[in-house]
């Protein structure tokens, strides 16, 4: 709604105004009895300021008002829209149920979606079409551009500096420490002092924080 120009703006509001239309060629209007559901992901209220949106549609169609938050606002219905749209896309594709695998699930949540669930949906159908039963990490887009979630480099050269690019947005700190406890357990074979020891932590605190977030790399952990 909010690309729509502002010609097209007046003649809108005199259909709704009047509840009739004229076609195209046509000499007679018609009425009309229609229910409008309109949507935008401008800033109206900016537009109204800007002279850009006329004022008079605005308050026409603001009758009853939702804000729906962006996709990465929402994450409890995540799982639910990729359920929802792997059957849809298997069904259209005549193709069988497939799963997704727990680290292709992990990176859907850990993503920023700036391009909300009409890019998630693009993400899945690449992904169902490539996949041949499993969908893993491999087979989803790589984030790139302004989408892509914030870089965090570490090393034992830095002398305890980290290098981040903030340019891209915000980072979950859990997610960080996460990856960083699996990279760890990953390095030593899923031995928690010696991972805790490259974390500089003590043994007991890494197996408190494995617990914490349900993690133990890929290799599983070891009771040592």
């Amino acid at each position: 709604m909010g690309l729509l120009p502002l010609a097209l703006q007046a003649k809108l509001l005199t259909a709704l105004e009047t509840r009739k239309i004229r076609a195209v060629g046509a000499l007679e209007e018609k009425p009309v009895n229609i229910h409008l559901i309109s949507a935008s992901n401008e800033k109206l209220d900016e537009m109204l300021t800007e002279g850009k949106f006329r004022q008079d549609l605005y308050h026409r169609l603001r009758v009853i008002h939702m804000e729906l938050p962006p996709l990465r606002e929402r994450g409890a219905d995540l799982d639910l829209l990729v359920d929802r749209f792997l059957a849809e896309l298997c069904e259209r594709f005549h193709m069988a149920p497939k799963q997704l695998t727990p680290e292709a699930r992990r990176l859907l949540t850990e993503y920023s979606w700036p391009g909300n669930i009409r890019e998630l949906r693009h993400w899945l159908e690449s992904a169902v079409l490539l996949s041949e039963e499993e969908i893993g990490v491999e087979h989803l887009p790589q984030p790139t551009g302004v989408g892509r979630r914030l870089g965090v480099v570490v090393g034992p050269q830095a002398q305890g500096d980290v290098a981040v690019d903030f340019t891209q947005g915000g980072i979950s700190l859990e997610n960080v420490e996460r990856k960083l406890i699996d990279k760890a357990l990953e390095a030593t074979g899923g031995n928690v002092s010696k991972a805790a020891e490259l974390l500089g932590l003590s043994r007991d605190t890494l197996r408190y924080r494995i617990g914490k977030y349900q993690t133990g790399g890929s290799g599983g952990v070891e009771r040592a």
